[in-house]
């Protein structure tokens, strides 16, 4: 009973934190709860990093708090700042297929941070489940596509 609870009371937590840093704003509380149950929430501290790496699509970050500047690391040893991202945005999963050509990339902290995690096999599933999601994440994939434009 104390477990269930303890679950219930950190689940509302994070959609609080959710809800406060304007993280998927435009899930119905229900569906944030359900999908927020199976995040888990990490601070960072400036200069630290997210392995986002091409081969390795095996979590999705959602960045709460603070900012992160995408580098690729290209085979040369040339270090090229991708694009620089904060609260609302997230790296890593399917995001990482982008960056071919890429010997590593990370999310390098700016500003000290907090990320919530979770599984690519848990998001999956929570996209199947949620055409809220799906519409996030292509809003989130056409804004970084946009900013990627103009740089160019």
């Amino acid at each position: 009973m104390g477990t269930s609870l303890a679950h219930e009371e950190r689940t509302i937590a994070l959609v609080q934190l959710l809800r406060q840093h304007g993280c998927f704003i435009s899930m119905d509380d229900e569906t944030l709860r359900a999908f927020a149950g199976d995040l888990t929430i990490h601070r960072h501290v400036r200069r630290s990093f997210i392995n986002v790496a091409v081969g390795d699509i095996g979590h999705v970050h959602f960045i709460c708090e603070g900012l992160f500047k995408i580098v690729q690391l290209l085979p040369s040893g040339e270090e090229v700042i991708v694009d620089v991202v904060g609260p609302g945005d997230f790296v890593g999963g399917i995001l990482s297929v982008s960056f071919k050509g890429a010997e590593k990339v990370i999310a390098e902290v700016v500003d000290d941070a907090i990320v919530c995690s979770m599984s690519i096999e848990q998001f999956n599933h929570h996209l199947r489940h949620a055409p809220a999601l799906h519409h996030l994440i292509l809003m989130h994939m056409e804004r970084r596509m946009l900013r990627t434009h103009e740089r160019l």
